[in-house]
């Protein structure tokens, strides 16, 4: 735990808690600093297909223009010697592929977009 998130903790208002109920017990949960300014979660587009772990683009199924049909496969993104399928979440068309085979890519870059 970081150090300021201690001090926040000694320092908490009554406002900065929630009741977190496991089982039968009730357990008063005080919030630090880094979890009050964590942002909220966003939903990512479901038109953008991107790299849920850092790794490199093994293979690319598809091109610009391409129809693909909900399930199919697009890429295999390979990560840490496992071979990831990213598959299409729903029928479209490939708008854009914004990779290339062997580029190494970062966790949530966006790969390609459907159309």
């Amino acid at each position: 735990m970081e150090e300021k998130d201690k001090e926040n903790l000694e320092n908490n208002s009554e406002e900065n808690y929630d009741i977190l109920t496991i089982g039968d017990v009730d357990y008063k949960t005080y919030y630090t600093n880094t979890y009050k300014n964590t942002p909220s979660y966003q939903k990512q587009s479901s038109k953008k297909i991107t790299a849920f772990i850092p790794g490199n683009i093994y293979d690319i199924f598809i091109k610009e223009g391409s129809k693909v049909k909900e399930g199919d496969v697009l890429i295999i993104l390979e990560a840490m010697k496992m071979r990831n399928e990213l598959i299409a979440p729903m029928d479209g068309v490939i708008a854009k592929v914004l990779v290339k085979k062997g580029a190494n890519v970062t966790k949530d870059q966006v790969l390609i977009e459907l159309a």
